[in-house]
C-alpha cells in the first residue's frame, strides 16, 4: 500500500497585477490586499492567479483522489481486521467521496452534513448563515471563504467515515503520517542527541539555556516545512542535520522574533505564573518530525526547570491530513520505544511518564478542528477561551493553520501591523507564531524585512507559499 506522498513543492501562479513594488522588486501587496477589516478580504477560490485558487482547483481533489485510493488499497485488509461487512463501509465511502470530488471540481453548492458527530449541527447552522448572505446558489466550493470550505472539507470526510458501521474511528491519513516519520529516522536521531548532549552533558548556565532554547525553536520552526497537506500528498525530505537547517536559515525568517520570546518571557516563565504555576500551551500542527522537534522543545524547557507544566493542543479527528491527534503522539512514543538508540528510548520513557504524572498533557478542543479563528475563541469555545485565559503562561502557535485563522484569513498588505491583521484577540498569554509561508496571508514585515529580500526572485509564490521562507512573530 502507498502511503501519502507528503513532499513540498513550489506552487506556480501569475502575480495578480502590476501594483507598485518596493525597491527591491518585492511586491508589498495585490490590489486586493488591504489595511483593515473594511479593506482587506476573505480569500476564496475564485481569486484567479492567487494559491487559494490552485489549492481548490488542484490540491484539494488531489487530496480526495489519494482518500480514494487508499481505500481501494486497503479494503483487503480492512476486511481482515474489522470482518466482511467492512466491504459496504469502504464502498460507502469511497462513493461518497466520489461524489464529494465532482461536485468540488464542477463547483457545486456546499451541502448540510448529514453525519450524526456532535458537532454536526453547529456546522449546519454556520452554513444556513453563509447561504443567507451569499445566497444558497452562490455557497459553492470556489465563492465560500476560503477557511470554512476548507475546513468543511475535512470535516465532510471525516462525516463520511464515522457514519459507517465499522470504520467510525479508522484513520485513513495515520499510515501516511507514519511513513513520514519512518522515513527521517536519521534526523531523529540527529535531533534527539543534540538535544541529549545539551541538557545532559554541559551545565545549563543561562546563557546555554538560551542558545539551546533558541536553536530548538528554530527546529521546531523549520520542521514545519513538512506538512503532507501543502502540496495534494508528495512527500518531502528534510535535510539531514536538523540543527544545520535551525542555524543555517536566518536569512530566510522574515520576522523573527525568537529572540524577544527567549528573553522576555521563556526565561522568564517566573514572572507570568498562573495559578501558581509556569504553564506553555503548544498548539501543535504536523505529526512526525515536526511534533519531534515540538517534544524536544518541551524537554528543554522541563529540563531548564522553565516550566511546571505544558499542554500539547491537537486535533480529536483526521484533519489536513498530517494534523496531530493523540493516537498520532501516543504511537511516535511507541517507535521511539522500539528504536535501536538508547537516547530515543530514554526520552520516550521520559515523555510517557510525563503524560501519566499530568506534567505533559495532550487536549483536543473540538474548537481545533471548526471554522472559527482566534477572535472567536471567546464566544466559540469559552471553556478553551477561560483555560488558556487564566492558566496559559506563554502560547507557541505552529503552521500556516494556526496562521492563518490567528490573521483571520485576511489579504493584508504585507506591512499591515499584525495586532490590525489578528484583530480582538484579548487573551492573557503572549502568543509566538511559528510558521513557515505557504499562503498569501502575511502581516507584520517590516522596511528591514524588505530589505532582507532585496535580491531574491520577486515572484511571491516562492516565498510566500512555498515553504521556503518562515516568520516567527510574537503578540503581547
Amino acid at each position: 500500500n502507498k502511503p501519502f506522498d507528503c513532499s513540498c513543492c513550489f506552487i506556480d501562479f501569475t502575480i495578480m497585477s502590476d501594483e507598485p513594488v518596493h525597491k527591491s522588486g518585492l511586491k508589498l501587496f495585490t490590489p486586493e490586499a488591504g489595511t483593515d477589516d473594511e479593506t482587506a478580504p476573505v480569500l476564496v477560490g475564485t481569486m484567479e492567479g492567487s494559491f487559494v485558487h490552485k489549492t481548490v482547483r488542484d490540491r484539494w481533489p488531489q487530496i480526495i483522489g489519494k482518500i480514494i485510493d487508499h481505500f481501494h488499497q486497503k479494503r483487503r485488509e480492512l476486511m481482515e481486521e474489522y470482518g466482511e461487512e467492512a466491504d459496504a463501509d469502504v464502498k460507502s465511502v469511497i462513493g461518497g467521496l466520489s461524489e464529494m470530488r465532482y461536485r468540488l471540481t464542477t463547483d457545486k453548492t456546499l451541502t448540510e452534513l448529514t453525519d450524526d458527530y456532535h458537532d454536526a449541527q453547529k456546522w449546519n447552522e454556520k452554513l444556513q448563515l453563509i447561504q443567507n448572505e451569499l445566497g444558497a446558489d452562490q455557497t459553492t466550493w470556489f465563492r465560500t471563504a476560503w477557511m470554512f470550505t476548507e475546513c468543511y472539507l475535512y470535516r465532510s470526510i471525516y462525516g463520511l467515515v464515522h457514519s459507517t458501521q465499522l470504520l467510525g474511528t479508522y484513520d485513513w491519513f495515520m499510515d501516511s503520517k507514519k511513513e513520514a516519520f519512518d522515513s527521517h529516522v536519521d534526523q531523529v536521531k540527529e535531533a534527539i542527541h543534540y538535544v541529549w548532549t545539551c541538557t545532559n552533558n554541559i551545565d545549563l548556565t543561562p546563557a546555554h539555556i538560551k542558545e539551546t532554547l533558541l536553536v530548538l525553536l528554530r527546529m521546531s520552526l523549520w520542521a514545519n516545512r513538512g506538512d503532507l497537506s501543502l502540496s495534494g500528498g508528495n512527500a518531502v525530505n528534510a535535510p539531514v542535520n536538523p540543527v544545520f537547517v535551525a542555524t543555517g536559515l536566518q536569512n530566510k525568517i522574515l520576522a523573527d522574533d525568537m529572540e524577544e520570546a527567549v528573553d522576555d518571557y521563556l526565561m522568564k516563565l517566573e514572572q507570568f505564573r498562573r495559578e501558581g504555576k509556569r504553564r506553555v500551551d503548544i498548539v501543535l500542527d504536523n505529526a512526525g518530525l515536526e511534533l519531534l522537534m515540538d517534544l524536544l522543545l518541551v524537554e528543554v524547557l522541563f529540563k531548564a526547570r522553565l516550566v511546571d507544566k505544558v499542554v500539547l493542543h491537537g486535533k480529536g479527528i483526521p484533519w489536513f491530513v498530517s494534523d496531530v491527534t493523540e493516537n498520532d503522539l501516543r504511537w511516535q512514543m511507541d517507535r521511539l520505544l522500539k528504536m535501536n538508540d538508547v537516547t530515543a528510548r530514554t526520552l520516550a520513557h521520559k515523555w510517557k511518564l510525563r503524560l501519566q504524572t499530568g506534567e505533559l498533557s495532550f487536549r483536543a478542543h473540538p474548537f481545533w478542528t471548526s471554522w472559527h479563528n482566534y477572535e472567536d475563541m471567546e464566544s466559540a469555545a469559552p471553556d478553551l477561551f477561560d483555560e488558556l485565559d487564566d492558566l496559559s503562561s506563554f502560547m507557541i502557535l505552529k503552521g500556516d493553520l494556526n496562521y492563518r485563522k490567528l490573521l483571520r484569513d485576511r489579504m493584508w498588505r504585507m506591512d499591515t501591523e499584525l495586532s490590525v491583521a489578528v484583530g480582538d484577540v484579548s487573551l492573557n498569554p503572549p502568543i509566538l507564531a511559528l510558521r513557515t509561508n505557504k499562503s498569501e496571508i502575511i502581516a507584520g514585515l517590516d522596511e528591514g524585512c524588505m530589505e532582507q529580500l532585496e535580491g531574491i526572485e520577486s515572484r511571491h509564490d516562492i516565498w510566500l507559499c512555498s515553504g521556503e521562507y518562515a516568520v516567527a512573530q510574537i503578540l503581547y
